[in-house]
């Protein structure tokens, strides 16, 4: 008994088959001869099992899995389809994401066999059809931007390893030496996003996030993380986003674990996590395993890439509300733009005096207000105006993971000085995004209230506790 593949103006019959190897120069062969004679009519049965026998090594299964598998054409594939529709190869190595559909208006017929037969997984690097990933490092190289189709198929392929180091490391550095637009950002946090594992909460939960770019190599303690517990104390659920330190000794990963805490717990967990403590982490590669075999590129390039920027973006959670930090000041507009395209409903994108990704106790900090997915124009905000006093920026330094966790033990405690005046800045900022103040002003006092009371500890604490007891209980 056959099995139908998939509806459409050509039916599709699957029945048995079975083969060891292919060919792919003998299945675009065999795929012209097809497609002339169905294009002759629109009510014709195709019986794939048939279709594959004259096509030596092909067999049902494999065919199957490669469908489900990440979509890309081999060129003998490429060459086959464009030969019967009158049209350059080029054009489906570029756009067929988005325009197979008016390639094939005149042959509906047409749209299942090219998605159910031609598109495949190549076997090896070189077979790969990848001339788009030039192109794109070419225009790059050059100045030029590249649309958001383009960066999420380039992006694609990196994530799933099918270019090599090199390509994709020309890649990375060309966006960054060219500087990422809006466009290219939503770009490739679409093509991520394919790839997440998510965190469900549920409706009515409405978290935030409070996280930074990196990257400025100033090696402050772990404000960011730290003022997210004192937001959580200030009884707004947090999922917090975080990663190991790429540029730094101590990213926000290091920072929970030297607190005591696991940082593997399933997505299911950390959502009654979120649920009944009111804060989470979600450790990045476990919610976006394509980007694991990219950390040691990015590692050995050294330089801020385009993930920094994207960390912030995707929270797992699909937190709608967010205070960013961002490491250069020109990319404040930039990152606000992407976020309001991608739906946010609250945020504040920020830069701190000497090139800081937090709110800076220490001078001003340019500002850029996303509400209802629409950005503000930059504006400044100073210590003074909400009360409090400037630091040298110095005191604000950190070290490896046991130090920074000292210093957040030392503000959640309420230890004067500019970590904890630092921290009530940017949490009062984060409460104000969350709406549980009409300002930031109101915000900075509910931060400081939530570390007085000892509610921004005990959320810290409580944390630690159920990421302990579930992986306790999971062992046993």
């Amino acid at each position: 008994m056959g099995k139908r593949l998939r509806e459409g103006t050509i039916s599709i019959v699957v029945t048995t088959a079975g083969r060891d190897y292919y060919s792919t120069k003998a299945f675009a062969h065999a795929l012209v001869d097809l497609l002339r004679e169905e294009t002759r009519g629109s009510d014709t049965k195709v019986n794939l099992t048939a279709f594959l026998r004259r096509v030596p090594g092909w067999h049902v299964d494999t065919l199957r899995k490669q469908i489900t598998a990440e979509r890309t054409l081999q060129p003998a594939a490429v060459e086959a389809i464009a030969e019967v529709l009158n049209v350059a190869p080029e054009y489906f190595v570029e756009y067929r994401a988005n325009q197979i559909a008016e390639a094939v208006r005149h042959h509906p017929e047409l749209v299942d066999l090219v998605y159910d037969l031609l598109v495949t997984r190549a076997n090896s690097l070189e077979a790969m059809v990848v001339p788009m990933v030039t192109t794109a490092i070419d225009r790059l190289a050059n100045g030029q931007d590249i649309d958001s189709t383009l960066a999420s198929r380039v992006f694609e392929l990196i994530m799933t390893g099918q270019v090599s180091d090199v390509q994709a490391g020309s890649f990375l550095t060309a966006l960054r030496t060219k500087g990422e637009t809006a466009e290219e950002i939503v770009g490739l946090a679409t093509a991520m996003r394919h790839y997440a594992t998510p965190v469900l909460l549920p409706t009515g939960v409405d978290a935030m996030d409070v996280v930074s770019t990196g990257g400025d190599r100033l090696s402050t303690f772990n404000i960011s993380t730290t003022s997210a517990f004192v937001v959580a104390g200030a009884g707004v659920p947090v999922a917090k986003h975080g990663n190991r330190g790429q540029t730094s000794r101590a990213g926000a990963a290091e920072l929970v674990q030297e607190l005591g805490a696991s940082i593997d717990l399933p997505p299911e967990a950390i959502s009654r996590c979120i649920c009944e403590v009111g804060f989470g982490f979600m450790y990045a590669p476990l919610h976006y395993k394509a980007t694991r075999d990219v950390i040691p590129l990015r590692r050995s390039l050294g330089i801020r890439t385009i993930f920094n920027f994207l960390g912030p973006i995707l929270n797992p959670a699909r937190v709608r509300r967010q205070l960013t930090g961002v490491n250069e000041a020109k990319y404040v507009p930039v990152m606000a733009e992407a976020l309001a395209r991608l739906g946010s409903t609250h945020a504040m994108l920020v830069h701190g005096d000497n090139g800081l990704d937090e709110i800076s106790i220490s001078g001003e900090t340019m500002v850029v207000e996303v509400r209802d997915s629409r950005p503000s124009a930059p504006f400044i905000i100073t210590p003074e105006e909400f009360g409090l006093q400037r630091h040298p920026f110095g005191e604000v330094v950190g070290g490896n993971p046991t130090r920074n966790a000292d210093i957040t033990r030392h503000v959640l405690t309420g230890t004067p000085g500019a970590p904890l005046d630092i921290v009530l800045f940017n949490a009062g900022a984060a409460i104000y995004v969350a709406g549980k103040a009409d300002s930031i002003e109101e915000g900075v006092e509910l931060a400081r209230e939530s570390v007085i009371s000892g509610r921004a500890w005990d959320k810290m604490a409580a944390f630690v506790d159920f990421t302990r007891s579930w992986e306790s209980e999971t062992e046993t």
